[in-house]
């Protein structure tokens, strides 16, 4: 007899297909009661974790052991010709049938019962309208070696507008990480939640040098302002604040009744 064949006897098969199916009920089971029943997340790990490492030595039992009409006995003991594997092995359907019913039943009382009220729309908080974010600007010279200076002007902007009062401007963490970002302005702002965008550009040509910054409605994804400022090459700390102040507050200007406050600084 090949070893398939043996294994088909003595219902390992069966065994294995009942384990699974029954692991599985369990494991819903498991997801719906332990919200329900606000138990530790770590519950739902565990039962999973057990379940996987019981399978294999379930598999060695069922090898291993025959039932009897005087309980389990080890299958060398067992004379074949008094072997009831036959008759265990359609109780063993008639489980796998029975838990694949309570299956059924348990996913219709989740889906039906369990879910059948109606999911609460999350709604976005609706964003100030004095509100802004300072994407990271973009480094367009031929190098690509203003990098670092790109950012400052970022910086320095995001420090000036911080200092406005009225003026609710998005976290440097939260803006910077669309840094080369596709996503379209519009998505990127509702997911900022603020009204309007500040991007920019930096470009340089042999000793000066080219920034230019935009104002973006979110609403619409269209300009409100856009400006460039050509600078020659000599204070790079002396651009990025002069520019930074330009840029602040021209935007601010787009707002009614806000002021830029000079930036304060310590030597």
């Amino acid at each position: 007899m090949s070893l398939f064949d043996e294994l088909k006897r003595r219902n390992v098969f069966r065994v294995a297909i009942a384990y699974l199916v029954a692991a599985w009920l369990l494991i819903q089971l498991t997801d719906i009661l332990v919200p329900m029943l606000t138990l530790p997340e770590w519950v739902s790990r565990f039962i999973l974790l057990l379940l996987v490492i019981l399978f294999i030595p379930t598999l060695i039992a069922a090898w291993a052991l025959e039932m009897t009409p005087e309980g389990l006995k080890l299958e060398k003991n067992v004379d074949r010709s008094a072997s009831i594997t036959p008759k265990t092995g359609k109780k063993l359907n008639g489980m796998i049938i029975g838990v694949l019913a309570l299956a059924v039943v348990l996913l219709l009382i989740d889906k039906v019962w369990l879910s059948g009220e109606e999911p609460t729309e999350v709604v976005a908080a609706a964003p100030v309208d004095k509100s802004v974010a300072v994407l990271p600007f973009a480094d367009l010279s031929r190098e690509g070696d203003q990098g670092y200076f790109a950012d400052g002007i970022s910086e320095e902007i995001l420090n000036l507008l911080a200092q406005v009062e009225g003026l609710r401007v998005a976290a440097r963490t939260s803006s910077f990480a669309f840094r080369e970002s596709l996503d379209d302005i519009r998505k990127i702002g509702r997911l900022l939640n603020v009204r309007t965008i500040l991007e920019g550009t930096v470009r340089t040509s042999g000793d000066r040098i080219r920034l230019t910054a935009q104002l973006i409605n979110v609403e619409d994804g269209y300009h409100i302002w856009s400006k460039d400022y050509d600078r020659e090459v000599k204070d790079m700390f002396q651009i990025q604040d002069e520019v930074a102040s330009n840029i602040a507050n021209a935007l601010v200007e787009s707002f009614d009744g806000l002021q830029v406050k000079p930036a304060s600084r310590t030597d």
